[in-house]
Order: structure tokens, then C-alpha cells, then sequence
């Protein structure tokens, strides 16, 4: 049996309008068929937004769930949820990585701090997954927030590229070299990884993840996985 050491929710949560409140931070919750559909409410306070999580699974298969969970040294950057589902018949895991945020694309730092919350969230996923000697089948990355600025991020790539020009032209004084980074909040390395996020996608460990963005509606919005498929 797969994670027979990780106790079911029913030990951890508590009950509130058939909805288990996800009331603890870093502890992974089995899901499993035993009562066919679970259902958990997590609330982010810094974000204010709420989030509907919905799971089925069917037969053997197995469902590892959990908020903020992270590698002992990653904990300060740990997404708000990850779902593993397990396949009992092949063992190849999807893996869901999902963070709230307030806005995505009107600060440089929020980009920065997501991408890294993404890969410390990777680590951890392939860890866990490692540890009960299951093979990953895809992992999929997303974000929720209440408004995704797109036109924000294309602004930051034209900032940064022209900041960089500056950079590299050594006529340019240092001090105007110096102005154009405090400007926009110079993060050296950042330009490839915003080009990267206009395209939905990150690089980590030479692999490239895709990634998808969900605005939610008045701070709340509901996900729904049937035998480990985001419907």
C-alpha cells in the first residue's frame, strides 16, 4: 500500500459545511476511495482568497494532499497546495503545484518569489514521490490570483531589455546605468526568466514546466480533480 504511514484527513481537519478546513501547514493528507469525494477549503490570509478543492478517486489509487508542504531548507517558499495523485495499477504520479497570490504581473518580486516557490515545490513533489518509489508522470504548475496582468509582464521584459542595453554599452555613464536599474527594480538574471514567464513556462534543471494562470472570481475559486485529472 502507498504512504501507509501518512494519516487520512479525518486525524488532521476539521469539518465545516462538508467542506475538511485545511487548518495545518507542511502535513500530507491521504486521499483515497474510501469515501469516494472529499472536499477542502483552504484560505489564504495574506491573499484573502479562498480556495474550493474537490477530489475523487476511484479503486486503489491514492491521493497525497497538502498545504505548504516543503523540504526542511525550502520552507519559506512553499506553494500554498500540492495534490499527488498515484496511480495504483502503474505508479506514475500527477503532480499538481498551485500557489495563491493577490496579483500576478504588477511586481517584478511577485514573479521572482513564485518561480522560486514553483521549483523549491518541484523538489519537494519528486522527493515525496522518490521516497514511496513512484515514477513522476507530469507536473503541472499554476497560480491563482485575482487578476493576471499580462500587459504588465510584456512592460517588465521592455524595461529590463532596455535597462540591459544600457548595461552592456559602456559609453553610458554608470550613473545612468545605475538609475535605469533603480527605476524598475533591477534584478540581475531576470529577463530570461520573464521572457519565459510571458510564454506560461519556467526552466528548472534543464526541463521546461509549463504553466497555467487562474483568475479567481470576488477572491474565491473551486478545483475539481477526478482520479488525479483537473476537470
Amino acid at each position: 500500500m502507498i504512504a501507509e504511514n501518512i494519516p487520512c484527513l479525518t486525524t488532521i481537519s476539521k469539518l465545516e459545511n462538508d467542506f475538511y478546513l485545511v487548518n495545518q501547514k507542511n502535513i500530507l493528507t491521504k486521499v483515497t476511495n474510501r469515501e469516494n469525494c472529499f472536499k477542502f477549503k483552504l484560505y489564504e490570509k495574506a491573499t484573502q482568497q479562498t480556495l474550493w478543492l474537490t477530489f475523487e478517486t476511484d479503486s486503489t489509487d491514492c491521493g497525497l494532499f497538502g498545504s505548504e508542504c516543503c523540504n526542511r531548507y525550502d520552507c519559506q517558499k512553499a506553494v500554498d497546495f500540492c495534490y499527488m495523485y498515484i496511480p495504483s495499477k502503474d505508479r506514475k504520479a500527477f503532480c499538481y503545484i498551485c500557489d495563491l497570490k493577490k496579483t500576478v504581473g504588477n511586481g517584478v518580486e511577485v514573479i521572482q518569489h513564485l518561480v522560486e516557490q514553483w521549483m523549491c515545490s518541484i523538489r519537494y513533489v519528486k522527493s515525496v514521490c522518490a521516497y514511496y518509489f513512484v515514477n513522476i508522470e507530469r507536473i503541472f504548475l499554476s497560480v491563482v490570483s485575482t487578476m493576471y496582468n499580462e500587459d504588465g509582464i510584456k512592460r517588465f521584459i521592455e524595461e529590463y531589455t532596455n535597462a540591459e542595453q544600457n548595461i552592456t554599452q559602456s559609453k553610458v555613464p554608470s550613473f545612468i546605468q545605475n538609475k535605469a536599474k533603480k527605476n524598475i527594480r533591477y534584478v540581475p538574471g531576470m529577463l530570461p526568466v520573464l521572457e519565459r514567464f510571458f510564454r506560461r513556462e519556467i526552466l528548472f534543471e534543464n526541463q521546461i514546466y509549463q504553466f497555467e494562470p487562474y483568475v479567481s472570481a470576488g477572491g474565491e475559486y473551486s478545483m475539481s480533480f477526478v482520479n488525479g485529472i483537473l476537470q
